[in-house]
């Protein structure tokens, strides 16, 4: 269902590329297209949300997956498929399989930049709008992105650095797993005592 819709999505991008290309009358011909395209794409949501429901495990993950702020139904159900067992899996070893993690490009007395690559990609584009939507709206994330960028960091490096928080959280989320909450469970635990 990811790969369908995957390849929906991008038809439905190079169709509304090339009807802005033409000029209107002719691109009003490709309409019954698109709306096939965009009924093709809710059909494909709907259809993999009923499949992750029916499925208890899926079911859990995308639960826990989509407590995290930033993480809607969408992001979810896109990870609970992507997103890599995570049992065994460490930090390093999560952000890497994701493509998270900066590799260095150093040959003798040359330092070069640091650099994320490999991994898997959709997951990798799907935690970036997630990343996108945490930065905007959950603190934590927020005040990350700020204080990298104030530092002088790149727009795609705080972004990344988000992305990698993100990808940490869900994967200790997973392996314990528990929901997303405000408060770590040490200090919620304290509290309530």
């Amino acid at each position: 269902m990811l790969a369908l819709r995957r390849k929906l999505l991008d038809q439905l991008g190079a169709l509304r590329k090339l009807c802005g290309e033409l000029d209107p009358e002719t691109a009003r011909c490709a309409d019954a297209t698109l709306d096939a395209l965009q009924a093709g794409i809710a059909a494909c949501r709907q259809r993999m949300l009923e499949c992750i429901a029916a499925d208890a495990v899926l079911s859990r993950r995308a639960d826990i997956i989509g407590s995290v702020p930033g993480c809607g139904p969408l992001t979810a159900a896109c990870l609970c498929a992507d997103m890599p067992e995570s049992g065994t899996l460490g930090r390093r070893q999560a952000a890497s399989l994701l493509g998270l993690a900066p590799y260095d490009r150093d040959s003798g007395q040359y330092a070069g930049s640091r650099r994320i690559r490999g991994g898997r990609a959709h997951p990798r584009r799907v935690l970036y709008m997630a990343a996108l939507s945490a930065v905007r709206w959950e603190s934590d994330s927020k005040a990350r992105y700020w204080r990298l960028t104030a530092r002088g960091k790149p727009h795609k490096v705080a972004m990344v650095a988000v992305m990698r928080r993100l990808a940490c959280l869900l994967n200790t989320l997973l392996r314990e797993d528990r929901l997303w909450q405000a408060e770590p469970p040490s200090t919620a635990l304290q509290a309530a005592a």
